[in-house]
């Protein structure tokens, strides 16, 4: 499993915020999922990881922001067979998830996030992402609830001023890769608390390759939840959402049908 990525999602605020130079954010994420990847292939998967984000400084409206995974807890059953690693636990730095999750463990890299347009780029790539071929990730991260993507909307919310409980609004992207589109509803909004309903479906279409096999994914996943925010710092408090996804892949000629659920619980909080 990938837990670092180039795939940088954002919705569009228009609106400054204030994030707090030379804090810390402790996001905390924990993701069950259920696959079913035909001819009894079961897939289940359990993961928390810790994410440690520490904002460096603002230039203009670039904030300059470094993350690290600090802790990482995976328990994966596929048919029956099942694999387990905690990072804090020194026995397990030694086996195959362990010397794959080492290499990204304690690692920083750094981002700009634009506080006007909400938009965040990374710095430097992580070259073990690149090298990845495994298409169980390529599937697992399509799904919405993996932690190998710079996810912004996982991390900050940003509330445009003046948005009030019942405002909607509509997010979308279309590529050759993926679309999406989002809903979002203001169920509530404090000075210190915006709490924001969603609902939204994302529909990828892939072309991976492991060990010299290519293999095309089609998936179309269907989510909700709600995000709570802070409209100041725009720290993302807790998001929980549920997803289900259909879908198939084609591997040498056969094409199979693929379908599963995730559901995830982000909680953030500022040191």
């Amino acid at each position: 499993m990938a837990f670092f990525g180039t795939t940088v999602l954002a919705q569009n605020s228009k609106q400054g915020f204030s994030l707090p130079v030379g804090k810390e954010i402790i996001s905390n994420n924990e993701t069950v999922q259920n696959l079913d990847m035909g001819m009894g292939m079961l897939m289940k998967t359990n993961i928390h990881t810790t994410t440690q984000y520490h904002v460096i400084s603002l230039t203009g409206d670039e904030y300059l922001i470094s993350r690290k995974l600090t802790v990482a807890k995976i328990s994966f059953d596929l048919m029956g067979e099942t694999q387990t690693y905690d990072s804090d636990l020194e026995k397990d730095q030694d086996t195959e998830m362990g010397k794959e999750i080492g290499k990204r463990l304690n690692k920083p890299d750094t981002f700009r996030y634009n506080r006007v347009t909400g938009m965040a780029t990374l710095l430097v790539q992580d070259s073990t992402e690149t090298q990845s071929s495994d298409p169980i990730n390529e599937i697992t991260k399509s799904m919405g609830g993996s932690t190998d993507a710079l996810v912004i909307e996982d991390i900050f919310f940003p509330v445009k001023a003046g948005r009030k409980t019942g405002d909607t609004w509509v997010d979308s992207l279309t590529s050759r890769e993926n679309s999406y589109i989002k809903n979002y509803t203001v169920k509530s909004i404090t000075k210190d608390t915006a709490e924001i309903s969603f609902n939204s479906e994302i529909k990828n279409n892939l072309d991976a390759e492991t060990q010299g096999i290519m293999l095309t994914i089609n998936l179309d996943t269907k989510s909700s939840g709600t995000i709570k925010t802070d409209p100041v710092t725009t720290v993302v408090l807790q998001k929980t959402s549920n997803s289900t996804m259909e879908g198939s892949y084609e591997v040498m000629g056969q094409t199979m049908n693929i379908s599963g659920d995730t559901s995830t619980t982000i909680t953030g909080v500022i040191k």
